[in-house]
């Protein structure tokens, strides 16, 4: 009789073990070691990226000193973001040059892309801070100035949207096409004349600006000004001979 309690008791214990094992919560992601925010330029959207590797930490922050002890420590110079992003683009985007000059000088892959073929090309062309410089130190190093993401932006079109006009103007000489486009036929001269930066408007416009192209929409440069009040840039277009395409 004792044994058969025993039987009976043990076999509780194992229901109650089991029991407490499926109901018991999934075991919780680890929080990552730290996290920065930096931007898709094109879209102004802003990410939050995990930073759990040195080398990209150091390469966004900018910090000259432990980015060249970690080279020397052969930090791997490939880590990148489960996105595709990598120390380049990190630093590129922050326009930390002296970084940038000292990746590329390791031998850091300069027309590297995210998964989305974004390049350091075009986040530095879209960046809040001043990118020219930069854009030089990575066009030097072949960066290719007409490389294009999954949907067709380019880092013309970065520069557009942003307003950096010194940046667009030295893309243009260096090669970038003015008329290229996204998969829904937007052009930078449309991105200018939707945004109201006159400057880069003109600056394309000199260039061989196409003022016939429409988008999937069926909208000119043109239109999108108009569309936007930057009566300035209307009438620049129109200047230009854009107003009679827009009444045909």
């Amino acid at each position: 009789m004792t044994c058969f309690k025993n039987i009976i008791i043990l076999l509780i214990c194992i229901f109650v073990l089991i029991i407490g094992c499926i109901s018991a919560p999934p075991p919780r992601e680890t929080t990552p070691v730290e996290t920065r925010e930096t931007s898709i330029m094109t879209t102004g959207e802003t990410i939050t990226i995990d930073i759990n590797k040195d080398l990209l930490k150091a390469a966004l922050q900018g910090e000259t000193s432990e980015l060249k002890v970690l080279l020397e420590s052969e930090e791997d110079l490939d880590a990148k973001m489960r996105d595709g992003r990598t120390a380049l683009l990190l630093a590129s985007v922050r326009c930390h040059t002296e970084v940038v000059q000292i990746l590329l000088d390791a031998g850091i892959d300069v027309n590297g892309e995210t998964i989305r073929g974004g390049t350091a090309l075009m986040w530095a062309a879209g960046s809040r801070e001043n990118p020219t410089e930069t854009v030089r130190v990575l066009l030097n190093a072949g960066a290719n100035v007409n490389a294009k993401t999954v949907d067709g932006r380019t880092a013309l079109m970065d520069a557009t949207v942003r307003g950096n006009t010194e940046t667009a103007r030295v893309l243009i000489e260096a090669g970038a096409e003015v008329n290229e486009k996204t998969e829904d036929g937007v052009t930078a001269l449309m991105e200018a004349g939707r945004l109201g930066h006159i400057e880069i408007a003109r600056l394309l416009r000199d260039n061989g600006a196409d003022m016939k192209a429409v988008n999937r929409e069926g909208r000119t440069a043109l239109m999108e000004a108009e569309a936007a009040d930057h009566t300035d840039i209307v009438q620049l277009l129109r200047n230009a001979g854009a107003a009679e395409e827009h009444n045909n």
